[in-house]
């Protein structure tokens, strides 16, 4: 799912997800400043909604 479409429909798991994986295309471009604000963006959700899974996968 895509950032735009998980922001379209209000998934804020997906959002996350498409967040974290835009963080990991950041670095493979290193852009590192930028993957580290998604980093930190999708861990914010991912703790609001109590993703502990998703939240350990994280590298901020």
């Amino acid at each position: 799912m895509s950032y735009y479409a998980a922001a379209g429909t209000g998934d804020r798991w997906g959002i996350a997800k498409a967040k974290q994986f835009q963080a990991i295309l950041a670095i493979e471009d290193g852009r590192y400043g930028r993957a580290e604000h998604l980093g930190h963006e999708a861990l914010a959700l991912f703790e609001e909604n109590s993703d502990n899974r998703s939240k350990g996968v994280v590298c901020t």
